[in-house]
């Protein structure tokens, strides 16, 4: 079968991928789905025999179900309502912070008392392992806290594409903030399985950057890079006027100034005395009609 034929076969598939994706970015978003799938997909194991290509395709897989898993929970939990369900994961944020570092200051207490340390020590390890903590209750609401921060950078551009190109220019905006959004918690939620919360961050950025290199950038961004490159060139102008180096097509024609209009139909725009003798000035010089007419009197 021929490349060509390949991509035609697997269009189906990857349409409804697509399609089961985009339905679970919202839980992926705002909710646990990223950090199911990712767990989901670290639990497969590679055996001796299948090929590295095929240990991705099922840990791939096995992200995805674990994604859909948790979305079917979440809707179940809550009445298949997805604003409840966000809500009800912003709102954990505070308590999840605060069981990780009372957890995690916890832990650290009972390590050093085994290891006979006591008053500013033993204080000291709790504050670390508190700290410690709650970097960790970070890492597992990272998706979200990354998300509304970059929807909190997002909303101006979205509204003003909409006020400025309408509410064409605003849906594709909003549906590329998405993408940026559902990017970036999927790599986040993979980095923080890997490497904890320092790798949710890095996993966070990387998965942005990539998602925004591939949806292009935002209305705000090309537009300000428009109004940079129309500043250069008024800048490269002005600069070539200063040094004369500036060609002649290039400089703007100046305006024909036109004799002003007095009201008198018979002035003859030239002098203000028609009866100068200055043939190249008046006219009406060699006509003698008109040198002996009353122009006062015709006015």
């Amino acid at each position: 079968m021929t490349l060509i034929g390949r991509i035609i076969g697997y269009a189906p598939k990857a349409f409804n991928y697509t399609k089961r994706l985009v339905k679970a970015s919202p839980y992926i978003m705002f909710g646990d789905a990223a950090n199911a799938g990712a767990k989901a997909a670290s639990a497969v194991t590679k055996t001796a025999d299948i090929s590295v290509g095929q240990y991705i395709k099922n840990m791939i897989k096995a992200g995805g179900k674990g994604i859909e898993a948790n979305v079917a929970a979440a809707k179940a939990a809550t009445g298949s309502g997805f604003f409840k369900s966000m809500w009800k994961s912003i709102k954990e944020i505070p308590s999840v912070l605060g069981a990780s570092r009372r957890m995690g200051a916890g832990r650290a207490m009972v390590t050093a008392k085994a290891a006979g340390k006591s008053g500013l020590a033993l204080k000291l390890a709790g504050f670390n392992g508190g700290i410690k903590g709650f970097c960790k209750g970070i890492g597992k609401k990272l998706p979200l806290i990354g998300n509304l921060f970059l929807i909190a950078l997002e909303l101006p551009n979205i509204i003003k594409a909409t006020k400025e190109k309408g509410i064409g220019q605003g849906l594709i905006e909003t549906v590329r903030a998405a993408a940026r959004l559902t990017g970036a918690s999927l790599a986040a939620a993979v980095g923080t399985t890997i490497a904890g919360p320092l790798g949710g961050f890095i996993g966070f950025a990387v998965g942005d950057w990539l998602t925004t290199k591939i949806v292009g950038k935002s209305y705000s961004e090309k537009k300000a890079l428009e109004q940079e490159k129309d500043a250069e060139a008024l800048e490269r102008v002005q600069r070539m006027q200063q040094e004369g180096t500036l060609p002649a097509s290039a400089a703007a024609p100046q305006a024909v100034q036109q004799p002003s209009f007095t009201g008198n139909p018979f002035n003859n725009g030239y002098q203000s005395n028609p009866f100068n003798n200055d043939n190249f000035s008046n006219p009406y010089a060699d006509d003698i009609y008109m040198q002996n007419m009353n122009f006062n009197a015709i006015a």
